[in-house]
């Protein structure tokens, strides 16, 4: 035989009762909306962080989040809260090179040869923080250079690829789940 439980209480009682649960969906998305902006500001800061560091800096200029904007459901209702974050378009494909890589590491998986004459010139800048200075052998010549100094020459075979946009998002998704499980939905 099954046994029940009788609550009795009066109608102020049943009142505050019907009015808490009327509030839960209310507290949940205010509560989740929370939790996303914390999640949004948690992958931007994830990606400032793996970016590769260059003295140009221009990746991170790129790097933006968008304000956190609700966003209706259809006829249904529901909705959610979502902000956006990766990096703004520029005039050139650089962070995309940075994270798929060039030359024959990147998608065509060829050397890169210059557009127009023989050489191509390599500049002091980028060559004094990637290659040797003095008597050393690139790209399988041996050549000598001075610090400030550019290169030129008549392929190159790129660089490699750094993913740091594939590692943030992965670490953020990690970040995120962890989050989630342990965020107090409904705080006493």
């Amino acid at each position: 035989m099954t046994q029940y439980v009788s609550i009795t209480a009066d109608k102020a009682t049943f009142d505050r009762l019907y009015a808490a649960l009327d509030a839960i969906p209310v507290l949940a998305r205010e509560r989740m909306k929370v939790l996303t902006e914390e999640i949004s500001v948690t992958a931007s800061g994830h990606l400032l962080a793996l970016q590769p560091r260059r003295k140009t800096g221009d990746l991170s200029r790129r790097i933006s989040r968008t304000p956190l904007t609700y966003l209706p459901g259809g006829v249904g209702g529901g909705g959610s809260y979502g902000s956006i974050v990766g990096i703004k378009h520029g005039t050139d494909a650089h962070p995309l090179w940075v994270e798929e890589g060039t030359g024959i590491y990147g998608p065509r998986r060829r050397r890169i040869f210059p557009a127009h004459g023989k050489t191509m010139r390599i500049p002091s800048d980028w060559a004094d923080a990637n290659l040797p200075v003095g008597r050393s052998r690139i790209d399988g010549i041996i050549r000598s250079r001075k610090r400030g100094e550019g290169i030129r020459v008549q392929s190159y075979k790129g660089q490699r690829p750094q993913h740091y946009f594939a590692r943030t998002w992965a670490l953020t998704q990690v970040t995120a789940e962890a989050r989630v499980h342990s965020f107090n939905f409904f705080p006493r």
